[in-house]
Order: C-alpha cells, then sequence, then structure tokens
C-alpha cells in the first residue's frame, strides 16, 4: 500500500506545474497588443534558452506593452529536454494566465525542471520572494519523524551552504533510523545574487517548518527560487550524491599569509622604530630618567589590557 502511494505521488510531482498568474501587476485585454508581444516572447524561448547554456533573458515591444521574459532550465540539462519544458511551460501560461500581465511557472517536465517568467517591467536582478506555492505528499515519514526532521534539516543547510555559482544544489543524506535516503534539490534563479539566491532559500526553509515538517515529499517555489525533496531520486539525480565534507583543520591560504606575514611586518616596524629612538638621547629632568624607548614601551602597555581581546562586529 505504502509503494503504491508512493508511485502515485511520484506521477502526479513530475508533471505538476507551479504556475501562477498574478493579479497584481494589472490585466490586459485580450488579443491586444501585450497579449501579442507576450505570445511572441514565450513562443521564441525554447530555442533562445538552448541556444544561451540553459538561461535567457528578453524584452519583446515598446512601452506601455513591453514584455520582460526570461526562461532557465536546470544547469546540465539536455538541449531537447530544455526546450520540451520550457515549451510546456510557456503554453500553460497562455492557456492559463489569459490576461493577467505577470505571471511565473516552475515546470516539472518529464523528469527535468525549468522556469518561465514574464513581466510587464523590468525584473532582472531583482528577488522575488512572495511565496507561490508549496505541494506536498499528504503521508508523514513513519517510521521515526524526529529523525526525518533533523536530517531534512541538517540536509538542506548543507545543500544551501554548498549552492554554486549557477545557484543550484543537489544532495541526499541518509537518516539515522534506517537506511533511506531524503534527496534534495535546490534552483535559483540564474539573473539573482548567490546572497539573495540563499536569502530565498533559506526562507523556503522556514516555511517547511510551518507547511511541511514531516512530510515524505514536496515542493516550495518563489518566483526566485525552488526546492523540492522526496525518499527517492529524481529530476535524473543519481542515487548516492553526498555533499562534499568541509575539511575542518584545513587552513585557508588567507589565514596562512597573516599567520606568517603580520608579525614580519609588526618586528620590521617595531625595529625601526627602536633603531630611530635609539639615535636620541636620553631625556632628563628632575622628576626623574626615562629613554625614549622606554617612553614608548610604558605608552603601549597602559593603552592596551593585558588579557586584550579582538572585536569583531
Amino acid at each position: 500500500m505504502v509503494n503504491l502511494l508512493v508511485s502515485f505521488w511520484f506521477v502526479f510531482i513530475s508533471s505538476i506545474s507551479a504556475d501562477t498568474c498574478f493579479n497584481r501587476s494589472g490585466f490586459f485585454p485580450t488579443n491586444g497588443t501585450y497579449d501579442l508581444n507576450r505570445r511572441v516572447m514565450l513562443s521564441s524561448l525554447p530555442s533562445n534558452v538552448t541556444a544561451n547554456d540553459g538561461f535567457y533573458t528578453t524584452s519583446t515591444g515598446q512601452d506601455p506593452n513591453r514584455v520582460y521574459g526570461l526562461g532557465m532550465c536546470v544547469p546540465g540539462t539536455e538541449a531537447r529536454s530544455c526546450s520540451d519544458c520550457i515549451m510546456a511551460a510557456s503554453n500553460g501560461l497562455v492557456q492559463n494566465c489569459t490576461n493577467q500581465t505577470e505571471a511565473i511557472d516552475w515546470r516539472m517536465y518529464r523528469n527535468t525542471l525549468c522556469l518561465v517568467r514574464y513581466l510587464n517591467r523590468s525584473f532582472y536582478g531583482s528577488l522575488g520572494i512572495d511565496i507561490i506555492r508549496d505541494d506536498y505528499n499528504t503521508r508523514d515519514y513513519q517510521p521515526n519523524v524526529t529523525d526525518f526532521d533533523r536530517t531534512w534539516e541538517a540536509l538542506m543547510i548543507g545543500l544551501i551552504e554548498n549552492v554554486s555559482s549557477e545557484n543550484f544544489a543537489a544532495g541526499t543524506r541518509m537518516l539515522e533510523s534506517s537506511n533511506t535516503n531524503i534527496y534534495g534539490f535546490m534552483q535559483c534563479s540564474r539573473d539573482i545574487s548567490l546572497q539573495n539566491c540563499t536569502r530565498c532559500l533559506q526562507q523556503n526553509v522556514i516555511d517547511y517548518r510551518s507547511c511541511c515538517r514531516g512530510r515524505q515529499g514536496g515542493t516550495i517555489s518563489r518566483p526566485s527560487c525552488f526546492l523540492r525533496w522526496e525518499i527517492f531520486a529524481f529530476l535524473g539525480l543519481p542515487e548516492n550524491i553526498p555533499l562534499p565534507e568541509k575539511d575542518e583543520k584545513s587552513i585557508s591560504t588567507g589565514t596562512i599569509v597573516a599567520i606568517v606575514i603580520v608579525p614580519i611586518i609588526l618586528l620590521a616596524l617595531g625595529f625601526g622604530i627602536w633603531r630611530k629612538r635609539k639615535s636620541y638621547k636620553a631625556f632628563t629632568t628632575e622628576n626623574g630618567y626615562l629613554s625614549a624607548a622606554k617612553r614608548l614601551t610604558k605608552t603601549y602597555n597602559t593603552a592596551l589590557p593585558d588579557n586584550g581581546k579582538e572585536i569583531r562586529s
């Protein structure tokens, strides 16, 4: 029975479309200039996205009927699969968003993922963090929900830390209580910065805690980022893709330079000051005697506490 439910969920989630037609940006008349520009732009996306390494932005028409569009496939997707996915998403937006000037579709199509988005103003590089939707398997992970949540959190934190320059990460983590893996996949729109990508994905993790905790599979999507997790491999992910482990004992090149070079510079500077001060005669007063070097040492000992610590902002 469990296998049957998992199979049903796999078929459902493999064909799901997270298309959203936003009313917030206004509407256009059917068959008007904006509608025509939208159709022209969307029809050109499949070929343009595949010809530009899986990511393409464009605009069609003139203000106030200009349409800005974006198409993106997962890095490494074959050209045919990418084109088919972009076409399916574009057709879905035309059919479902009949008069909205803003729409977006994170489309899972034939074991791949793509993004199509259009708007009546430029959005490239801007973070879109409003949640679009969340879909999840209604079944909790029955054997050990606590272990599942703990492992899920660890996997997602690791994925966010390892997001690549293409705003993409995927990996697995095995539950402690069984041989079951949790598979995770994250993708941000490639027009946003890595910092904004991280922020968007972190918000998805926060939303999981309120909407989907313990669910053995699901998706959470925003205009700028997408998250999916399952207890089976999906989107062509291999059966075992553990996250790279960080070597906590390793020291970065910058740290080595700081350790070696900085003391040398300070010693050289101190020696120069000492040589310069040594050339002066000792100051003699009726109240006592202090050489220039001793006065300098006394000044620094007064300014710095013996247990001085580095302060970080």
